[in-house]
């Protein structure tokens, strides 16, 4: 530990990897599996959830997935300078793709054998069109997929100038998310794009090795999302399904304090973080599944419907089953694309 009370903030870590974008993406992927399974328990449970769950939800909805996308922004420019546009789409539908495909397809068609147990109705006809209408968290992927494939394009056209093109385009696109309702992809596209190139020109800034934040901007950090979350629900009336200019403040200035936390956390839970962050895309396509199928038997079989232990048991099982399955298929030695389908994709490298 320094005076300044964070270890050091290092630039990468031996494998390559960025330590606090992985400790970013840690904190990011555990609200991620919360969210699912808060909303799955209640959906499952019915009856009066606590109030204190529908006010999470809305605080983690407003800025969890933009988050990741600005993530994916930060090294995208680096990541197509070293590979093209055409070997970025390349790489990306490998990364992305392959546990997309895979992992939509898998999930869809449990929750079709699977029906009278789920909270929804899916059909064959809706797990096969993942090439044109992604479903549940899979949109995620697909857009992401998307904003690297726009970004590719626009540094191929315009090399000196790409991404500030793109970035304002993304902007409008922002601001005008009415217009695109019901319009393919394009109203999740439009709600995102523009946190991905907003990682993209933080890129150049945040790539310098610097010492991580003292207790004092921590502090000051957590005081800011703190009052920004209340003063958008509480004064505006907003909720973090909401858009425009004031949920996009409210996304950055979130943004802002979790990249302060976990370049902070960095020095408290190095290991940890890493892992976890690490296995983010793992998480991501498998949380679901392992969560809904442990719902099933505590409120079913065990007879067990406390949303807290509900809720407890299902993050917990959510995190831990992938890390499991990340751990055996590396002790097998996945690599390729079996890796890439399990989302384990060149984890020893940052992407």
């Amino acid at each position: 530990m320094t005076r300044s009370g964070c270890q050091p903030a290092t630039r990468a870590s031996r494998s390559g990897r960025v330590a606090w974008i992985d400790a970013a993406k840690a904190i990011g992927i555990c609200l991620v599996v919360y969210g699912h399974v808060a909303r799955g328990t209640v959906a499952a449970l019915g009856g009066s959830p606590p109030p204190a769950l529908a006010t999470a939800d809305s605080v983690i909805y407003s800025f969890h997935m933009p988050l990741f996308f600005w993530l994916a922004g930060l090294l995208a420019v680096p990541s197509s300078m070293r590979r093209g546009a055409s070997g970025l789409i390349a790489d990306k539908l490998v990364t992305i793709g392959a546990p997309y495909l895979v992992w939509s397809l898998a999930q869809g068609l449990l929750e079709v054998w699977a029906g009278e147990f789920t909270n929804g109705s899916v059909r064959y006809a809706d797990v096969f069109a993942v090439l044109w209408s992604p479903r549940a968290q899979f949109w995620f992927l697909y857009v992401l997929f998307l904003c690297f494939c726009l970004l590719a394009i626009a540094r191929h056209a315009l090399p000196r100038h790409g991404v500030i093109v793109l970035s304002v385009a993304a902007l409008v696109l922002y601001l005008g998310h009415d217009s695109w309702h019901g319009l393919w992809i394009l109203p999740p596209l439009a709600r995102s794009l523009v946190y991905f190139c907003l990682g993209a020109l933080c890129g150049p800034l945040l790539a310098r090795d610097r010492a991580a934040p003292g207790p004092a901007t921590l502090l000051l950090a957590m005081a800011t999302f703190a009052a920004a979350q209340f003063a958008y629900h509480e004064f505006f009336g907003l909720r973090g399904d909401d858009y425009g200019s004031a949920a996009l403040l409210l996304g950055s200035l979130s943004i802002a304090s979790v990249v302060i936390a976990a370049r902070c956390l960095i020095g408290l839970a190095p290991r940890a973080l890493a892992v976890v962050g690490e296995a983010s895309m793992a998480i991501y396509v498998m949380h679901v599944i392992v969560a809904a199928g442990l719902r099933v038997f505590l409120t079913r079989v065990a007879g067990i419907d406390s949303y807290a232990i509900n809720l407890v048991l299902g993050v917990a099982a959510g995190v831990a089953v992938p890390l499991l399955v990340c751990r055996l298929a590396e002790g097998g030695h996945w690599r390729g694309l079996p890796g890439a389908a399990l989302g384990i994709g060149r984890r020893a490298a940052a992407r």
